[in-house]
């Protein structure tokens, strides 16, 4: 990890006219890089500014997206698609760090899980992700990038197809499994994949994958505090490490797993689910639907989990076309 002077004469290299540095807060999450967000003023006086250091936890990444070049590159191609996500302020030339700009001022779980915003802030996720496969196609293969040549794409070698890589996570993340209990996980999970197998076999085009989409990777901007005197304008969506190639339902797993068996299952990822198939032009089947709980089955179990995970299945294999029909009916 660089220390506060090293974060500085980083920031003076990626802002040339950077005057003072107010502060230095770490706000890393995950185990893939060090994030810290910095307070500044320039010489030009126009107030203080805030930008982000990105850096690498491990120097030698086992994934190819913890690198600096492959966040930078991801970072430029949703500028140029359009996408609402940081702007790449500067990238090291020795891929030691990168510097990028900072969305709004708050996560948006802050908003999500107020009622006078939750909706607004659900719905633009959503309509982003959208976008954000839209203007990220794959150039091909399915899983975790990799690369095979000089300057990173986004490409993998990893699974031959989106099945075969589905099926090496589910493996990977229940093969410790023991006894009646793991046993029954991994039968529910051979049904549940059995039940999406169209799906799964019909995923030939790989997009950039976010994998990690929920209000704590997304950014909004909230000015005032009063319940009624609040407002929020949503900035993007953020910290794309953990990107894969592969099926765009897959960024619904994060959010079916933190929702799926709680009462926000109908206030958040209903409506997430709805407005992205409107805005993605899906008009969803019940394979699709069956494959979305696969994807946040997936994820609980190594989130959460065996126990919950066994209920979540349980819940996904039970689904009908009433439960697609009263998902969707605002999509149609």
């Amino acid at each position: 990890m660089a220390s506060e002077d090293d974060i500085k004469a980083h920031l003076q290299l990626a802002i040339p006219d950077i005057d003072t540095v107010s502060s230095i807060r770490d706000c890393s999450k995950g185990c893939d890089n060090w994030v810290y967000l910095v307070s500044y003023t320039t010489k030009a006086d126009d107030g203080l500014e805030r930008a982000i250091w990105r850096c690498p936890r491990n120097p030698t990444p086992p994934h190819q997206m913890h690198k600096v070049a492959f966040q930078a590159a991801v970072l430029r191609r949703l500028e140029e698609g359009g996408v609402r996500a940081p702007r790449l302020i500067y990238e090291d030339p020795g891929q030691q760090f990168l510097v990028e700009s900072c969305l709004g001022n708050e996560d948006a779980t802050v908003a999500i899980f107020k009622d006078a915003t939750r909706d607004y802030v659900v719905r633009e996720m959503a309509h982003e992700l959208s976008r954000l496969h839209a203007a990220l196609p794959a150039e091909s293969g399915f899983g975790y990038m990799t690369t095979e040549k000089d300057d990173p794409f986004l490409t993998s070698s990893f699974a031959p197809t989106w099945w075969a890589f589905v099926h090496q996570e589910i493996e990977s993340n229940t093969r410790d499994l023991v006894g009646d209990e793991g046993e029954e996980v991994r039968k529910r999970f051979r049904e549940l994949s059995g039940s999406a197998q169209d799906h799964l076999d019909s995923v030939t085009q790989p997009v950039f994958v976010h994998s990690d989409l929920d209000g704590a990777n997304a950014r909004v901007h909230i000015e005032g505090t009063a319940e009624d005197e609040v407002h929020v304008q949503f900035c993007g969506l953020i910290d794309f490490a953990d990107g894969i190639c592969g099926d765009p339902l897959f960024d619904m797993a994060t959010l079916w797993d933190h929702c799926a068996l709680t009462e926000y299952f109908e206030t958040i990822f209903q409506p997430f689910f709805r407005q992205y198939c409107v805005s993605a032009g899906i008009s969803p089947t019940l394979a699709q639907l069956k494959v979305v709980a696969l994807y946040g089955c997936m994820y609980a179990i190594w989130r959460s989990g065996p126990e919950r995970t066994l209920r979540m299945l349980d819940h996904a294999l039970d689904l009908s076309h009433d439960d697609l029909d009263r998902l969707t009916s605002e999509a149609k």
